[in-house]
């Protein structure tokens, strides 16, 4: 009898310790489980039922990457612009009477719109110019690339728009002016 009594205490202190050892463990659980609970929830307000708000306001580029394309991780899928830092590339036309400068005033036309531009950078030649084919028996000409950044505060064209820039040939006209003047020898009155 004291033999068996030995056997169940000892069976008794087992299983206690086992319940404690359930009971620490449990409770570890639990913590792990509001832990993940706690992740779960702040990924699902960070996803925004898949809204992705940008930090910044500003204009989205042209697609950087296309839909069902595979992406390296850190791989940018947009670009937000500036939308107070809106330029229009001009490919100057090989064929023109005087070459455009910095500071000279442009007119772009878009649509029925004219937005008074004034070009703040010319840049090298370029080797890509857009503009009409070249026959088979000749390579197409580089062109020069004058950026504009637009003077009215009024809407600037969409992102990619096609637009067409005028120039006025003001110093131009003025020394030829000039020169048929002096031509002419007319002294004005």
């Amino acid at each position: 009898m004291f033999r068996e009594r030995a056997i169940a205490r000892k069976a008794v202190v087992s299983q206690e310790a086992e319940i404690a050892e359930a009971a620490t463990q449990l409770a570890s659980l639990d913590q792990f489980a509001r832990k993940l609970e706690d992740h779960l929830d702040k990924v699902e307000r960070g996803f925004a039922d898949g809204r992705v708000v940008a930090p910044v306001s500003g204009i989205i580029s042209t697609n950087l990457a296309r839909v069902g394309q595979s992406l390296v991780a850190g791989t940018p899928i947009a670009e937000i612009l500036d939308r107070n830092d809106v330029f229009v590339d001009w490919y100057v036309p090989n064929e023109r009477l005087t070459d455009p400068r910095v500071g000279n005033d442009v007119f772009v036309l878009f649509g029925n719109r004219r937005i008074v531009g004034r070009i703040s950078e010319i840049l090298p030649l370029s080797e890509v110019y857009p503009g009409a084919l070249a026959s088979v028996a000749r390579e197409r000409t580089a062109t020069q690339i004058a950026r504009i950044r637009l003077q009215s505060a009024e809407q600037a064209p969409a992102l990619n728009s096609t637009v067409y820039v005028h120039m006025h040939y003001v110093d131009f006209t003025f020394w030829m002016a000039g020169i048929l003047v002096r031509l002419s020898g007319w002294s004005g009155m």
